[in-house]
């Protein structure tokens, strides 16, 4: 049987193990994280996003926020998720020591840098590497720190843009009810349309009919310059796809001086007046057109889709007929 000075020896090894253990922090649980500093988003009132090849400054101007150094509107939805998730940022665990930044991407050939300001004050620096495993998290290094830490949410898929990706591809807005005139040019064919009560035939002869017009022809309609009817889905369908019009991505090279000959113009008045123009595409196999409208200081690109479809649906294609496709 062991003796009681064996047993208080034992003892005090298993403790002097312990404390060792709790207070060197083998096992890095006891390790202080950065807390960034509480900000609104509603305070930031710049932006530096900056990584291999790209530079992209936002500013704030009034309640909208801008792409300099050209001042393109950017995207409010866009900047809205970029500036909550500088106000958010919350590091959750410490990763690595940061001895080799390679494998989290927070090299420089890979790193994105974002930093932030409230007026001439920098509220926040931080480094984005990859997408945690978890998907849950980012692999981020706060500035002046060396440690590499997980920070909650997937901030690269946020802040990995380009300038196109973060501006506001709006280039045509407006009330649909406010449009009450139309006009449309494509090629040699034109149509001009009037938002307009048409006249009532005044010789009807009895009062049934009477009231058959009176039910039928009192709303207003739309009306070409002959008076004829054009059926009103198909031009509400043509104002609501440009009320809300946005473009595929906008031209880098060329100012809208720049465009001249459109093989498509429409028109549309209200209280206001506004426009839009296409072009031809630069080349056949090509899958945009370019286009410039009232309501964008930029020149831009439709889809070829886009495009094709608003040229068509007041003004459809002509089908050749039979036997004239080889110009016979």
């Amino acid at each position: 049987m062991k003796s009681a000075k064996e047993y208080i020896i034992l003892i005090i090894v298993i403790l002097g193990l312990g404390g060792y253990l709790f207070f060197h922090n083998t096992d890095h649980t006891r390790y202080k994280l950065p807390v960034p500093e509480n900000i609104k988003s509603a305070d930031i009132t710049k932006i530096v996003i900056n990584k291999k090849g790209s530079n992209i400054e936002l500013k704030k101007k009034d309640d909208n926020w801008v792409i300099m150094p050209k001042a393109y509107p950017a995207d409010k939805t866009k900047l809205k998720s970029i500036t909550e998730s500088l106000a958010d940022l919350t590091i959750t665990a410490m990763v690595s020591e940061g001895e080799n930044d390679t494998p989290y991407e927070l090299d420089p050939d890979h790193q994105i840098r974002v930093t932030a300001f409230a007026g001439d004050k920098k509220v926040r620096d931080v480094t984005l590497g990859k997408i945690a495993p978890t998907y849950r998290h980012t692999f981020v290094r706060m500035d002046g720190d060396k440690k590499i830490y997980h920070a909650k949410g997937n901030l690269k898929n946020t802040f990995n843009k380009k300038t196109d990706d973060l501006r506001d591809k709006g280039v045509l807005s407006f009330e649909t009810a406010d449009i009450g005139k139309i006009e449309i040019h494509k090629g040699n064919e034109a149509l001009k349309l009037a938002l307009a009560t048409p006249p009532v035939d005044v010789n009807a002869k009895d009062k049934k009919s009477e009231k058959k017009i009176s039910a039928a022809d009192k709303q207003p309609s739309w009306l070409d310059e002959s008076g004829k009817k054009i059926e009103k889905k198909k031009v509400d369908n043509f104002i609501k796809k440009l009320s809300d019009l946005k473009c595929a991505s906008f031209v880098t090279d060329k100012t809208k001086k720049d465009f001249s000959g459109p093989i498509f113009t429409a028109g549309l008045s209200g209280t206001k007046d506004y426009s839009l123009s296409i072009y031809a595409k630069q080349d056949e196999k090509a899958d945009k057109y370019p286009a410039v409208s009232s309501g964008s200081d930029f020149p831009f690109f439709l889809s070829k889709y886009t495009a094709e479809d608003i040229m068509k649906k007041l003004l459809p294609e002509k089908k050749e007929k039979a036997g004239n496709k080889s110009g016979k």
